[in-house]
Parts: C-alpha cells; sequence; structure tokens
C-alpha cells in the first residue's frame, strides 16, 4: 500500500503559520489603535480647562472679597496636578505613540501649573492682609472721630479739619481698592502726609490716627502688590497650553485613525485568504478520509505485528539476561554494578560465595557498608577516580567467609550516559579476579629463580674457579687423560652457566628488573674486545672471527657488558652453524645518526618455517643439524631485548645455501670529553724481606723436626713446640712471620689453637699454614668459619707446596701489600678468591655481617669484597658501617645475586659471580685499588689496562 506523501502538506502548513503570524500581528496592530484612551485623555483636557477658568475666577472672587476662603484656590491646583499626573501615566503605558500626549506639551503644562499655584500662594497672602486692613479701616476711622468729640471739632477748627480729612481718606482709600490707579494712590499719599504735618494733638486722638494711617499704608502696599500678581497669574499659560496640547492630540489621533483603518482593511484582507485556505485543507482532508482510515487500519495491523515482536524481544532480551546471569555466576570471580551513588545494583554469584551473603544483604548496599571502614578509606581514591570517568586498577587482600585471605586484582570502568545523559558518569563496572594462585606461582618462582641464583651460582662458581685454577697449573702439571678431563668438566661447566644465566636473564626481562649501566662508549674498540674474547671458541670450530670498520670512532649510549653479551650471543650462533674454514664478518657501519652493527655468516640459512619464530623463547630449527649445535633457545630472545631496551632495534636477513646476517641498529652518541687521571709509575717498591721465623706447633716430634728442616733448607729460620699452651706462650716470647699447625694437638684441638690466636691483637694477622692428616676434614667441618688461614695442606707433606704456601703467606702480610677484607659465607669463595689475588694482595674474611663489623672496627681494610647473601642479613646493611669509616676503603661486590636500582651507585664495581672469570676479578680488584686511596701511595697493581666496569646480568 502507498501511503500519501506527508511532505505535500509541509507547504500548506507553512503558509497557513505565515498567514496567523500576519494575522495575529495585524489584529495587535488594530487593539494598538483603541480610541477609548484618546477620548479619555480628551475628557481629561476638558476638566483640565474647567479647573482652571474656575481658578481664574475664584481668584478673582478672591480679589474683590467675594471669597472669603482660599480653599478653592488651593483644591484647583492639586486636582489639576493629579489629572497631569493621570495622563503622564497614561503616556508611559500606552503603547501606540499615536494616542500619548507629547511628553514635552506634558511638561510644560505641568510646569505652568506648578508657576501659577506659587503666584496664588503669593496672591492670597497679600490678598489676605489688604482685605484684613480694608475690613478694619472704617472702625478705625470711626476710633478716630469719636476721640475728636462734637465739643473738640465745634472749639477747634484744626480738629474739625482733621476730622475731614479722615473721612477723606476713608472714601479714598474704599475708592481705591475697587479701583487702583496711580493718581488715587498719590492723593492718598499726600493726604497722609498732611495729617503728619498737622497741628499737635493729645495723645489718645494720635494713637488712634496712627492706626488709621497704617491701615492706609497697608492698603496702598497691598493693594500694588494683589494688582502685580494678579498680572503674574493671568500671564501664566495654563490655558494656552492646554489649548495646544488638545490641537496636538487631536491631529495625533487624526492620523493614528487613518493608519488604523489601513490595519483593519489587511486584516480583512488577509482573514479572507486564511478562510479560504482553511477551506481548501478541509475539502482536502474530507477527500483523504477514506485513505486516513485505510491507513488507520494498516497501522493498527502494524501495532499488533509489533507487539508481538516487541513480546517475543522482551522473551528474548529476558533469557539474554538470565544467561548473563547464568555466565557471570559461573565466572569466578567478583562482577558488580555500582551506580553513581555507590550502591550495588547488579552483582554475580561469586560476592555471594565468596562472603556468605545472601542477594538482599548486598543488592541497594553501599560500598561503604560493604566494606569495613579502614578498607572503604583505602580504597576510596580508586572509586572516586572511576566515578570521574578514569579506569582504575589495584590490588587488595581480602578475608572470605569461610576465613581464608585471598589475593584480588580490582578493576573499575567506568560507565557513561547516553542520549541527554551522554558525557556523564552513571556509576562504574567491577571485576575482581582472583590472583591467589598466581601469587602463590610467582612466590614460587620468586624462590625458584632465588634458589637457582645463590644454590646453584654459588658452588657453580666454585668449581668453575677451581677448574679455572687447577687449568693454570696451581695443582702442578696434570697428566694428559686427567688435563682432558678436566677441559670436559670445564666446558660443561661453563655450558650449564650460560643455561642459568640465560634463563635468570629471561626471567628478570619479563620481570622489568633487568639492570643497565648506560654509559658512552666507543663502539670499534669494544667490538674489537669482543672478537679478541671469542677466538678461542672460533678456533674450536675452526672459524676465523674479522671486524670491518666503514665508520671510525662511532659512540653510542649502551651498557658495555649488556652489548658484549648481545655481540658474543649473536657470534656464537654465526661460529656454530658456519662452515669450516670460513670467516664470519663483524661490520660497523654508520648512517644517519644511526649505528649499525651485522655478523654475518656463511651457512646454511634460516629454514623458512622458522623464520617467524626465532625471536620467541627456547625456539629452535627443529633439524639434526641445528640441534647438535646446542644452546638454550633463549640467546636470541634476550639479546633482541636487551637492544631494545637501549633504544635500538635488532632484525635478521638470510639466504638459504647462502648464509645469514644479524644485525642491530643503536642511535649514534656524542662523548663528553674524558679527563684520564695520572698515574706516577716510577714509585719505588718495598725491597724483599729479611730472613722469616717461623713457629711450628707439631705433635709428633719427628715430623716436627721434618717440617724443620725443610724450612731450613726453604730459607726459613723456625722454632717448634709439641703443645697448644706452648704455641700460645712462645708467641708471646718472639716476632714470628708466620706458623704452621697440625690440627691433632695433645691439649687441644688446632682449630681452637688458631682461634685464640685470631683473638689475641698480638697474632690476630699472624699467617697460618695448617699442615695435618685431616686438614680436608678441619676445613670441611669448619665451612662457615673463616678462621683467615693462608694455606690447608694435607700429609704426608709435599715440600715444595709447604715452602711456597709459607712464601705465599708471609709475601701477603709484608709492608704494600693492600689488605682486604672478604665478606663471604662460602668457604670455597673465599679461598678461591684468596688463591686469584694471593700473588698482590693480603686476604682475611668475614662469613658473617656481625664479624665484618667487628674486623672493621679494629682493623683497616684497603678494599672490601662484599657477598650479598649472608647467613644473618643483606651485604647492604654493611654499607653503612663502611661509609662511616674514615678513610673509608672502596667496595666491591661479588655476589651471586643481582644488583638493580640506587644502591649500586655506592659501590666501586659490582660482580656476578657466575658472569666473572678468575681474570676479570683479579683486574676489578686490582683498577679498584689502583684508583683508590690506597692507589695514590703505591705503584699500580694492574700492569694491562684494566677493563671497563663490571656488571653481572
Amino acid at each position: 500500500m502507498k501511503i500519501p506523501n506527508r511532505l505535500a502538506w509541509v507547504p500548506m502548513v507553512a503558509v497557513t503559520a505565515v498567514l496567523l503570524s500576519i494575522l495575529v500581528f495585524l489584529y495587535a496592530k488594530t487593539q494598538s489603535f483603541d480610541e477609548s484612551d484618546h477620548f479619555e485623555d480628551i475628557a481629561v483636557l476638558r476638566h483640565l480647562k474647567q479647573l482652571d477658568a474656575q481658578w481664574e475666577l475664584d481668584v478673582l472672587k478672591s480679589r474683590i472679597g467675594i471669597n472669603a476662603h482660599y480653599d478653592a484656590l488651593a483644591d484647583h491646583q492639586g486636582e489639576m496636578i493629579r489629572l497631569i499626573e493621570q495622563l503622564e501615566s497614561g503616556a508611559r503605558t500606552r503603547k501606540n505613540e499615536a494616542f500619548v500626549i507629547p511628553e514635552d506639551k506634558l511638561t510644560a503644562l505641568h510646569r505652568a501649573i506648578e508657576d501659577k499655584a506659587v503666584l496664588i500662594e503669593q496672591f492670597k497672602s497679600n490678598n489676605s492682609v489688604l482685605r484684613n486692613s480694608l475690613a478694619f479701616l472704617p472702625t478705625a476711622a470711626e476710633d478716630v472721630q469719636q476721640s475728636l468729640g462734637p465739643g473738640r471739632g465745634a472749639a477747634q477748627p484744626a480738629l474739625r479739619q482733621l476730622s475731614a480729612s479722615v473721612n477723606q481718606l476713608l472714601l479714598t482709600s474704599m475708592l481705591y481698592s475697587q479701583s487702583p490707579t496711580g493718581d488715587k494712590g498719590a492723593e492718598i499719599q499726600a493726604e497722609l502726609n498732611r495729617l503728619g504735618s498737622g497741628p499737635h494733638l493729645a495723645p489718645d486722638i494720635g494713637d488712634r490716627l496712627g492706626i488709621f494711617r497704617a491701615h492706609i499704608q497697608t492698603i496702598l502696599r497691598g493693594q500694588q502688590a494683589v494688582n502685580d500678581l494678579l498680572a503674574g497669574i493671568a500671564a501664566v499659560p495654563t490655558g494656552k497650553l492646554l489649548d495646544e496640547t488638545s490641537h496636538a492630540f487631536t491631529v495625533e489621533q487624526q492620523h493614528a485613525g487613518v493608519e488604523g483603518a489601513r490595519y483593519h482593511r489587511y486584516l480583512m484582507i488577509f482573514s479572507v485568504v486564511l478562510v479560504a485556505l482553511l477551506l481548501y485543507a478541509a475539502v482536502d482532508l474530507l477527500r483523504s478520509h477514506s485513505t486516513i482510515q485505510r491507513v488507520n487500519q494498516e497501522l493498527q495491523g502494524a501495532n499488533e505485528t509489533l507487539e508481538q515482536r516487541v513480546q517475543e524481544r522482551t522473551i528474548a532480551l529476558h533469557a539474554s539476561e538470565t544467561q548473563l546471569h547464568q555466565i557471570t555466576d559461573t565466572v569466578p570471580a567478583l562482577i558488580a554494578y555500582i551506580d553513581a551513588g555507590q550502591r550495588f545494583r547488579f552483582h554475580n554469584l561469586a560476592y555471594e560465595e565468596r562472603f556468605g551473603l545472601r542477594h538482599d544483604q548486598i543488592h541497594g548496599k553501599t560500598m561503604r557498608e560493604m566494606m569495613d571502614s579502614d578498607l572503604y578509606e583505602k580504597e576510596r581514591h580508586k572509586i572516586e577516580e572511576a566515578l570521574s570517568g578514569y579506569a582504575a586498577q589495584y590490588d587488595r587482600v581480602q578475608e572470605t567467609a569461610d576465613g581464608q585471605v585471598r589475593d584480588y586484582v580490582m578493576q573499575y570502568f567506568p560507565r557513561y550516559g547516553e542520549g541527554d545523559d551522554e558525557g556523564k558518569v552513571l556509576g562504574f563496572y567491577s571485576l575482581g579476579t582472583d590472583v591467589t594462585a598466581l601469587k602463590r606461582v610467582d612466590r614460587m618462582k620468586s624462590e625458584f629463580v632465588s634458589t637457582v641464583s645463590h644454590e646453584l651460582r654459588t658452588p657453580l662458581t666454585s668449581i668453575r674457579g677451581s677448574l679455572g685454577l687447577i687449568v693454570g697449573g696451581v695443582a702442578g702439571e696434570l697428566p694428559p687423560m686427567a688435563k682432558n678431563l678436566v677441559g670436559i668438566a670445564t666446558s660443561n661447566c661453563e655450558r650449564l652457566i650460560r643455561l642459568i644465566n640465560d634463563i635468570l636473564d629471561s626471567e628478570k626481562i619479563e620481570s622489568g628488573k633487568m639492570r643497565f649501566d648506560l654509559q658512552i662508549v666507543e663502539l670499534q674498540p669494544l667490538l674489537a674486545q669482543v672478537l679478541t674474547a671469542n677466538e678461542g671458541f672460533a678456533g674450536q670450530h675452526n672459524v676465523k672471527l674479522a671486524l670491518e670498520a666503514q665508520a671510525d670512532a662511532v659512540k653510542v649510549n649502551i651498557d658495555s657488558d649488556r652489548l658484549t653479551q648481545v655481540v658474543t650471543n649473536l657470534l656464537s650462533n654465526a661460529v656454530k652453524f658456519a662452515p669450516a674454514e670460513s670467516c664470519v664478518r663483524v661490520r660497523l657501519l654508520c648512517s644517519n645518526k644511526r649505528v649499525r652493527v651485522e655478523v654475518a655468516d656463511s651457512g646454511p640459512g634460516i629454514p623458512e618455517e622458522f623464520r617467524k619464530r626465532i625471536f620467541q623463547k627456547f625456539s629452535q630449527a627443529d633439524t639434526s643439524d641445528t640441534r647438535q649445535k646446542g644452546g638454550t633457545g633463549l640467546g636470541l630472545n634476550i639479546s633482541r631485548a636487551i637492544v631494545e631496551r637501549m633504544d635500538g632495534s635488532m632484525g635478521f636477513t638470510t639466504q638459504t645455501g647462502v648464509g645469514t646476517v644479524f644485525y642491530f641498529e643503536l642511535p649514534e652518541a656524542v662523548a663528553p670529553p674524558v679527563q684520564e687521571a695520572s698515574v706516577d709509575e716510577n714509585r719505588p717498591r718495598d725491597g724483599t724481606p729479611p730472613r722469616p721465623l717461623i713457629l711450628v706447633c707439631e705433635d709428633d716430634p719427628d715430623i716436627a723436626r721434618l717440617i724443620n728442616l725443610m724450612l731450613e733448607k726453604g730459607g726459613f729460620d723456625s722454632d717448634m713446640v709439641y703443645r697448644a699452651s706452648q704455641a700460645m706462650e712462645q708467641v708471646v716470647r718472639r716476632p714470628y712471620a708466620a706458623m704452621t699447625v697440625d690440627l691433632g694437638l695433645p691439649d687441644q684441638d688446632g682449630i681452637s689453637l688458631i682461634r685464640s690466636l685470631r683473638h689475641e691483637d698480638r697474632t690476630r694477622e699472624l699467617p697460618i699454614v695448617v699442615v695435618s692428616a685431616n686438614a680436608e676434614a678441619g676445613e670441611l667441618q669448619f665451612n662457615n668459619q673463616p678462621l683467615a688461614v693462608s694455606t690447608w695442606l694435607e700429609k704426608p707433606i709435599d715440600e715444595n707446596l709447604l715452602i711456597l704456601s709459607l712464601q705465599r703467606a708471609i709475601a701477603n702480610m709484608a709492608e704494600g701489600r693492600p689488605r682486604i677484607l672478604h665478606v663471604e659465607d662460602d668457604l670455597d669463595i673465599q679461598r678461591i678468591a684468596a688463591t686469584i689475588a694471593q700473588d698482590f694482595a693480603t686476604f682475611e674474611f668475614a662469613s658473617s655481617l656481625q664479624e665484618a663489623r667487628e674486623q672493621l672496627g679494629k682493623h683497616h681494610y684497603d678494599l672490601v669484597l662484599l657477598d650479598l647473601t649472608l647467613k644473618d642479613g643483606s651485604g647492604w646493611e654493611l654499607l653503612g658501617t663502611i661509609e662511616a669509616l674514615n678513610p673509608a676503603p672502596p667496595v666491591v661486590v661479588f655476589s651471586a645475586s643481582d644488583v638493580a636500582g640506587p644502591e649500586s651507585q655506592r659501590v666501586e664495581a659490582v660482580l656476578m659471580k657466575s658472569h666473572t672469570s678468575n681474570d676479570q676479578l683479579l683486574h676489578t680488584l686490582q683498577r679498584v685499588l689502583d684508583e683508590s686511596l690506597w692507589g695514590t701511595v703505591h705503584p699500580p697493581l694492574a700492569m694491562d689496562p684494566p677493563p671497563s666496569r663490571l656488571t653481572g646480568v
């Protein structure tokens, strides 16, 4: 069905609206020409004219004395003022200016009436005085006549003449008051003057004559003033102004009438047009009636269909809501919706189960009611943050209904309104994820990492150090078979250490705990150093290494040790996959302030299916050829993470059968100028000490004599004692350079003797070499109790080893050798470190923080080698004690655990046991001593340029 186009009515509606607007306007204009106000104003003006005429008439009546009272004069003035104010008020309220009396006319009229009123007030005052004198003048004349008397007048002609003058003045004054002229006034004044110059009169006649004269003088003055005021009142143009105002108002009304008639004609014309339009619309509506009914029936049918669909949608929505409740109820997370008033409007079943509450105990409750007050105040800022329109997340520890303490990660997501509430936060959704199990796993992971870091790294460090010393010939020349076995053990030890380091590095990268010591470094020497360090490994695979530096003096802001790790890993991979007799090339390029390092091999290339995941953890090409190359599959993942942390990037290009190029790019840096410290290389060294005296403490006289002979042959003098008590007495009598001790003494075991010696100031630093059949057992028994024993020798005695041990022990105590306090609870690490540095330094040991503090308080040390993991606390706790010393010795951290944060800036170097070779430890100790206060007064220990600062990974 085709529904009539509703747009066809739009023009008609618009025209109708316009016509209605015009009609309303015209009607309003015609109403504004209402003449009723005009006629009312005309009546007011006429009344004003009548009042003005009556006012002037009353003035004249008062002039001639007809009006004895002046109230009528005041009444006329008040009434006229009221009428003028009425006209002014009407002028302000009327819309049509055509029916408004001009404001200037009303103002002039108002001012004229006020002026006239002022004159009338003055007239009233003067006229009242005049009327009073006129009224009393006959009485005053009669009094004068009576005072003259008949007898006096007849006897004295002068008095008769006075009586005639009085009568004449009375008559003339009364006539003057009715018709005042200048001649009459002069005549009266002349007569008054004659009266005043007459004969001397009796006192009673003189007084009465004076009163009579005063009244006549008042009449002369008052009449003139009244005449002037009447002239002024007559001059006020109130009548003229009223006529002009009435005329102007009438002219304006005539013009307004013409204008109103014109608007009436317009109103009639547009009314006819509107009626015609409405008739047309009515006819059109009648013709459309059937169509409207048909459309109405169809709409009714559509409405029924719509109601059916709405009902179906409602059922579906209810089902969906039920399903949503079921889904959220099965989710083991706390899900809720909180409105802007912080009240719960929705929550899932987990809330009720975790907190042991019913639905009605949660729904509609505020968050303050549901939480403990302390917990609410703690989380209040997060709630307010969500209600401000920002997502919030935080950790919460909360006790459940069954008493369990659970860890939750709470997340708040704001909900915004729509329509009129658009942009307004109506509430927020709350999601609480139970991470108790994840926290437990994370703690287990941390414990595992700690175990790997300390319990595996520490013994592996001892094993590697011991194997390195054996390979270096400390234990003498090895048979070929033993040398081969030691080589295998060393290789596998290094492999195990690399595996552990890769696992720990990967964990640090994930947790963001990997520490970087960024410095501006020239890259070419660093690459050359790495290639030199890896030449041995390359030689094992019959592969050569070559450095091609196309850019000289390129500097980058890097952690040297981390970048060394990256390049070493790339070289290791390239060497393993490069064919024999080939060359792995390292290229250094620089372009557009970007430094690029490429490691290229001519190996088989990377398989296509492996390229996408080559940088993933534990990724290895799954072929027999590549699997036999070994490795953990973590190297490339760690390397790329390290490069990215230094603002770089890593990638590769490969071609099957041709080779692979791994590369990384770093931003070029400009290094500030470096000031090199000067070292005096011509400082004199101390000479050889004199023939030393050795105390031999041995319970067997024959073995004591044998040791005595060996020592004499080796250039030593010796004294022999057979008991511990004898040894304690003897060390007091003579100064000994060193001492040998048997552990099996008759009165006291050798370990107790050594402890006693170490408690005495005289023998605290005496070098001691243990020579005993159970030296190894004693060493193991006191593994965690460092006794500052130089060497542990087993019987039977090796003469050369005995002489060498004593020489080393005495040399370590000689003047000019630095004293190093090694704070370490692992005896193997103590022995290995002391052995590595035995040619240039004297080591003393402390296995706990307490022992270290005691020794630092009693002795001066040139350097402290510090382990961080001790049995009674962290090594960091010792830094305060060390820094309080004057002078404070430098500190080198040598530990299995990593170092991060500002603590690393408080020490001179940080070495990790699993990452530090014997040479690196040796060079680091020599470098730090040379740079310390000890190095300013002694010859340098480091004969070769020391390596860059070492930092464990």
